[in-house]
């Protein structure tokens, strides 16, 4: 969902909206881990807590990185024109427009994959709870 946010972004897009997305991007990730990592853990064995909670932390850092690295390597040849440039307005605004471009695209690329993970996430909580009531 952060991605979608993240599409509004442009040149004029001020400090404030950029804090409040970032902002839903913490909240939105505290309300997700919590009952993730509950989910996880209630289906590893008692025994088996301590490797559950290292994989799930280990896979969401990992999930985190790669994100993260992803939408700067995709716009890198920009990025590195920008850094290298003695004088950073000698870069053309083509060139700029070019760079908010590649870094939208970038999220809904992430935000399409983030929509058909939730598929089989959402299919997989029912199915527990169906058999969790047939149990009883």
């Amino acid at each position: 969902m952060r991605f979608f946010f993240f599409l509004t972004t442009g040149q004029a897009t001020s400090y404030l909206t950029l804090s409040i997305y970032l902002v839903l991007l913490g909240v939105g990730t505290g309300l997700f881990v919590a009952p993730n990592l509950c989910a996880v853990m209630s289906s590893v064995p008692v025994e088996r807590h301590g490797v559950g909670s290292v994989l799930f932390t280990l896979f969401l850092n990992i999930g985190l990185n790669v994100s993260h690295n992803v939408s700067l390597t995709v716009p890198y040849d920009l990025i590195t024109q920008i850094l290298a440039a003695v004088n950073p307005t000698s870069i053309s605004p083509a060139d700029i427009a070019l760079f908010v471009s590649s870094l939208k695209n970038t999220y809904l690329a992430f935000a399409i994959i983030n929509a058909v993970a939730l598929i089989p996430a959402v299919i997989g909580a029912e199915s527990k709870k169906q058999t969790t009531q047939m149990s009883r």
